[in-house]
């Protein structure tokens, strides 16, 4: 068998050969660094699978913190939300006193107007009847003092400020 190779190399010219011998080389050195290549570039099933517990680990991590930051904006916003209620009752009574105290100082406008009937003879024994008006007395202004109520409503804004 090697005796027809050679009649065959013969048969060559030199640039031929050089061809034949570069593929020859190229060939054998493709079959030997091939494999460990292709395995240097992929990755085994091992690898594979440690880098999807890997990932699967690190999700769950990443779950547990969003889980945890949920349940803390939740929390926040129901504390906020508790103040902002005790907040709006505290208004609310604020205002309930102010408005009691403004009832404390409430002036009545109303005048009283008695007709008064008087009953005299006139000697003929007949009876008449008057009425007169009752006679109406001005009187003096009143003033009520409100600065109770006053600095109530000047508590009630500090507080709104605070």
């Amino acid at each position: 068998m090697f005796k027809y190779i050679s009649e065959i190399l013969s048969q060559f010219s030199k640039t031929q050969r050089v061809m034949a011998l570069l593929m020859v080389l190229t060939t054998i050195t493709i079959i030997t660094i091939g494999p460990s290549l292709i395995d240097s570039i992929t990755t085994d099933r091992k690898e594979l699978e440690d880098k999807i517990t890997n990932q699967s680990n690190r999700i769950k991590i990443l779950e547990n913190q969003v889980d945890t930051l949920d349940s803390k904006i939740r929390a926040g916003q129901r504390s906020c939300t508790q103040e902002i209620w005790a907040r709006e009752n505290e208004f609310i009574q604020m205002l309930d006193e102010i408005r009691l105290e403004a009832f404390k100082y409430k002036v009545s406008t109303k005048t009283n107007e008695n007709i008064v009937v008087n009953r005299k003879s006139n000697g003929d024994d007949e009876n008449v009847m008057m009425m007169e008006q009752p006679r109406q007395e001005s009187k003096p202004e009143v003033k009520v003092d409100i600065s109770p109520l006053l600095s109530k409503i000047d508590k009630m804004k500090k507080k709104i400020k605070h």
